[in-house]
Formats: structure tokens, sequence, C-alpha cells
């Protein structure tokens, strides 16, 4: 049987930082919900795998950094790339963004 979720349901948010929800694991990817109140933001970093990284932006308005580059982004982008390029987000809204990485780090 297929795992099935409602985003809505299991979005957390936290007035001091953002939450981060893991929906699925495996040995193939890593997804995770990640809930931002306005103003906050996960910090650009990177990783040192060879992995991709999907970001669906299920809810909210923000900007997604990558490199040098401001990215904005409302409810139904969706954007790919690699983890090993810097990235991050900050939250102009309430924000849900649900992360894909494959294959998992």
């Amino acid at each position: 049987m297929a795992e099935k979720f409602n985003v809505d349901d299991i979005a957390t948010f936290k007035d001091d930082k953002m939450t981060v929800n893991i929906t699925h694991d495996s040995p193939n990817f890593r997804q995770l919900l990640f809930c931002f109140k306005p103003g906050q933001e996960l910090p650009v970093h990177s990783h040192d795998v060879d992995s991709e990284i999907i970001m669906a932006i299920m809810d909210g308005e923000g900007i997604v950094i990558e490199e040098e580059n401001e990215v904005p982004v409302r409810k139904g982008d969706i954007l790919i790339g690699q983890v090993s390029v810097p990235h991050g987000i900050v939250a102009k809204t309430e924000m849900k963004v649900l992360v894909t990485i494959t294959p998992p780090l």
C-alpha cells in the first residue's frame, strides 16, 4: 500500500525557528516538510554528496537562495537542483516546503 499523508495535517510551526518533519526515509529518497513563519529561514548551506534536491512550495511565499541568486517562490513552484550547490530559504509569509533528496544524504 502506498504511503499517504496530507501536508496540512502534519505541518507544525514554532515562533522561534522553522520546523522539519520527515515524511519519508528510505535508501532511495528522503522527504521532509519544512515549515516557516514569516522571516524564518534555512541558512545557506550545501552537502558534499552527489544527490539531487526537489523543493515543492506547498504554501506561502519566500525566497530560495541558490549560490548568489535569490529566486522568488510561491505556492505551486517546484525547483530542482544539486545538493552540492549552496542553497537556503527565507520565508516572506507562513510557508510550507516539501523537500525530496535523492539519493538521501
